[in-house]
């Protein structure tokens, strides 16, 4: 179940779970949360998790089990890091998924 990334809290507990080459569970705390230029939104997250075992399309889950992030690569500046599931859920209603 997709939980709300706008409540997510420096030094929250995370958990990320990985798949494909690398099948992991690493737990971490949230480090960093960058909003969007208007504070309205968050834009990504970082957490203190080993990213050498993560892929993209990994998922970023609360101790709930409420995934709040999905692992891609930011293209613009060439860094991995965790897209917020609320960009995720705009991405899919626009597609009508």
């Amino acid at each position: 179940t997709f939980g709300d990334s706008q409540v997510l809290q420096l030094g929250q507990s995370v958990i990320a779970i990985s798949g494909e080459k690398h099948e992991a569970i690493s737990q971490g705390i949230v480090t960093e949360i960058s909003y969007t230029e208007d504070q309205a939104e968050i834009d990504f997250v970082r957490a203190s998790i080993d990213t050498n075992v993560l892929v993209p399309g990994s998922i970023l889950v609360t101790l709930q089990g409420k995934v709040i992030g999905i692992y891609t690569k930011d293209a613009e500046n060439d860094v991995y890091e965790f897209e917020p599931v609320a960009i995720v859920k705009q991405f899919m209603q626009t597609r009508g998924i």
